[in-house]
């Protein structure tokens, strides 16, 4: 039993380490996306099999590296009908008023769920991952009024 969890253990840091440096290696990519919308850049981007964790992980990475945006990232797991929403938004631009709570509360309805957070960071899961992408355009309209 004891060495199934240390079996198991072993397994799951490997599997963080191999989704860390996958991560690494997606934020000149994710920035790369990255569109201007009113004078603030925004990298929004649905990233295949990555959970919330992971999604977290990527946006403060993304955040490092831009300075000045909003960062949102989506994911699904299909076969659990899960949806996975992340908003981060840059200290500079919460001074001009831009709030990932108040956003990810406006956008997470569309994906079938609730989100929260602080004005710097939130999340949100739902049950309709179907519309991931509606939830992200709604994202730029919300940028954009």
């Amino acid at each position: 039993r004891i060495e199934q969890l240390k079996e198991q253990k072993k397994q799951e840091k490997r599997r963080s380490l191999e989704v860390n440096n996958s991560l690494k290696d997606a934020v000149p990519r994710l920035i790369n996306k990255g569109i201007k919308i009113n004078g603030v850049n925004l990298v929004s981007s649905l990233e295949a099999d990555l959970d919330m964790n992971a999604l977290r992980i990527l946006a403060d990475k993304v955040k490092l590296e831009l300075k000045q945006g909003v960062i949102a990232l989506g994911s699904q797991d299909n076969a659990q009908k899960k949806a996975y929403l992340v908003i981060a938004v840059t200290q500079d631009l919460l001074a001009k008023g831009l709030d990932a709570g108040k956003l990810i509360r406006q956008i997470a309805p569309l994906i079938g769920g609730s989100g929260g957070g602080r004005p710097d960071f939130a999340q949100a899961g739902g049950s309709k991952p179907e519309n991931l992408e509606a939830a992200l355009e709604e994202l730029r309209k919300a940028i954009n009024p």
